[in-house]
C-alpha cells in the first residue's frame, strides 16, 4: 500500500484546524496535529512541510524550523483573524495555495517534465493539440525519454480515438494500483505512452489521479507528461495545472473563448502559475493579440486546419500533416519547452513512427489520399459583430 505523506499542523484554533486539515486532505497527505512544539518527537520522520498557525507564537515556529531544516514552515490564519499578520495565508479562501504547497512539497525527485494543456472551454481544440505536441515531441527528443499523454478532461475528445486506439486498460488499474503490483508501462502508439484512452471516471479523487501520474512516471526516467486538462479535470483545472512545470492555456479566437480564457488565466494568476496562451484561428474569427490581450505570456497562433475532420477520418493522427497549421503550431511549442533535436534539426511532427518500425502502408496510403491540391493560404479578416447574427 502506497504511504501517504505526513504534514504537521500546530494550532489550538479548532476553526483553522478543520480548514487547514481539509486542504491537507485534498492534497492526499495526513495530518499529524499539535498543539505546541514540544511535542515534535511524536512525529518520525521529519515532515517536509508543516502549517503553523496565527496563534503559535513565533519562538515556537523557530524551534520547528531548527528542528527539522529540510521542513518549510507555512503560516496560516482563519479569516480575519489574520488582519495585520504578512506573509500568512487565510484559510478557507485560500485553501488551494496551502494544497498546492503540500502536494509540490511531496513530490518526487526526478528528471521528467510536465506539461498542462488545458481548456479554458469547451472546444477550444486543446485535445488535438495534446497529441500534435507528443508527436513533434517524439519526433524531436528521440533518445531523450518517453513521451507520455494522460486524458484528464471529460469533457474533451476521447485521446485514444485521435490516436487511432480506442481501447486501453483505462485508468482503473492506475488508480487501484495500492492493492496489487503496479502495472506496466503502456505499449507506444506513434511513439506515445498513452495511460488511458479516455479521463478518469467521475469521482475520481484528484490526489489519486496525481498519484497514478507518478507511478507511471516512475516506471521510465526522463521524457515528459503530457496532461490534457480543462474545467472538468479531476478537483478543477488549476489542480492539473499546479502539478505541471509548464502550462499552456488554449481557446478559440471568438468573444467566448477570448472571456472564458480571462477567467482562467486570472484563476492560475491567483495561485502564482506562469502559463503560455494558444489560440486556434476560426475564419471570421478575432485575431490572436486580441483573445490573449492583457494576459500574460507568450502567445501560439493555431491555424484553422479545414483538412482536420476529414484526416481523422482517413485515420490521419492531429498533427501529422508536417505542413499543416497544427503540426507547425506543435513544432512551435516543442521549441518552446526545449526539446532535444534529433540530429540538430527538428523533426516534423508527422515524422514520428510507431516503436515498432515504420509507418504503415495503410496509413501512407490514406495520407496520400487527403493530399489535395494546394489552395493559397488567406489571413483571417478582421472580427465584423455585424457579420454574425447574433446583436454584440
Amino acid at each position: 500500500m502506497v504511504a501517504l505523506p505526513q504534514v504537521v499542523l500546530l494550532t489550538e484554533d479548532p476553526g483553522l484546524a478543520d480548514a487547514a486539515t481539509a486542504a491537507i486532505w485534498e492534497a492526499g497527505a495526513t495530518v499529524q496535529p499539535l498543539s505546541s512544539s514540544a511535542q515534535l518527537d511524536r512525529v518520525a520522520p521529519a515532515s517536509r512541510l508543516a502549517v503553523c498557525g496565527h496563534d503559535v507564537d513565533a519562538g515556537a515556529a523557530a524551534a520547528l524550523g531548527r528542528a527539522w531544516p529540510g521542513c518549510r514552515i507555512v503560516r496560516a490564519a482563519l479569516g480575519d483573524r489574520a488582519w495585520g499578520a504578512g506573509g500568512c495565508l487565510v484559510l478557507p479562501d485560500s485553501a488551494p495555495q496551502l494544497t498546492r504547497l503540500v502536494e509540490a512539497a511531496h513530490r518526487p525527485s526526478g528528471t521528467v517534465k510536465r506539461v498542462a494543456l488545458i481548456g479554458a472551454h469547451g472546444g477550444a481544440g486543446t485535445s488535438c493539440l495534446a497529441v500534435a505536441l507528443a508527436l513533434a515531441l517524439a519526433g524531436a527528443g528521440r533518445g531523450a525519454g518517453p513521451v507520455r499523454l494522460a486524458a484528464l478532461n471529460r469533457a474533451g475528445a476521447p485521446i485514444g480515438a485521435l490516436l487511432g486506439e480506442p481501447r486501453t486498460p483505462g485508468w482503473g488499474p492506475w488508480l487501484d494500483a495500492d492493492v496489487g503490483p503496479p502495472p506496466a508501462a503502456p505499449a507506444a502508439i506513434s511513439g506515445i505512452q498513452l495511460l488511458s484512452h479516455e479521463a478518469p471516471p467521475p469521482g475520481a479523487p484528484a490526489w489519486r489521479v496525481r498519484q497514478a501520474l507518478e507511478s507511471w512516471e516512475a516506471l521510465a526516467p526522463g521524457g515528459h507528461t503530457l496532461i490534457d486538462a480543462g474545467r472538468a479535470a479531476p478537483g478543477g483545472a488549476w489542480r492539473a495545472a499546479s502539478w505541471a512545470d509548464h502550462r499552456l492555456l488554449v481557446a478559440r479566437a471568438d468573444p467566448a473563448g477570448a472571456e472564458a480564457l480571462a477567467g482562467l488565466a486570472r484563476e492560475l494568476e491567483t495561485l502564482g502559475l506562469d502559463f503560455r496562451v494558444a489560440v486556434r484561428g476560426l475564419r471570421g474569427g478575432l485575431d490572436a493579440g486580441e483573445v490573449a490581450d492583457g494576459i500574460g505570456g507568450g502567445v501560439t497562433r493555431v491555424g484553422d486546419e479545414r483538412s482536420l475532420v476529414a484526416g481523422l477520418v482517413h485515420g490521419l493522427v492531429p498533427g501529422e500533416r508536417a505542413k499543416g497549421p497544427l503540426a507547425r503550431a506543435a513544432r512551435e511549442l516543442a521549441d518552446w519547452l526545449g526539446a532535444v533535436r534529433a540530429g540538430g534539426r527538428a523533426i516534423p511532427a508527422g515524422g514520428a513512427v510507431p516503436a515498432g518500425g515504420a509507418v504503415p502502408a495503410r496509413r501512407r496510403a490514406q495520407g496520400r489520399a487527403g493530399r489535395g491540391r494546394r489552395t493559397p493560404r488567406r489571413s483571417l479578416p478582421e472580427f465584423n459583430p455585424a457579420a454574425f447574427a447574433e446583436e454584440w
